[in-house]
């Protein structure tokens, strides 16, 4: 997969106060990569990029499903024995 599709950039393309991550500013139409908990700056306003791998979320969230599945299936057939 390209690069462009599975990495994120901060391009300045001329902003009147500039572009800055962590305090170091990007050049004027230039191109930075970014990382896990940068601070963006664009003027006043600041912003914390966080990296969040989907695929990680979706792995969790599948693995808290199945132990809630389990979990039912348990009591059901707790159920059905003390019948």
């Amino acid at each position: 997969m390209n690069d462009e599709f599975t990495k994120a950039y901060l391009q300045d393309k001329g902003a009147l106060n500039g572009c800055w991550i962590n305090e170091q500013k990007v050049d004027a139409n230039g191109k930075k990569r970014l990382q896990h908990n940068d601070v963006l700056r664009f003027g006043k306003s600041q912003i914390k990029y966080k990296f969040v791998d989907v695929r990680q979320e979706k792995l969790e969230k599948e693995a808290s499903d199945s132990d809630g599945d389990q979990q039912v299936d348990r009591r059901r057939a707790f159920d059905m024995e003390a019948a």
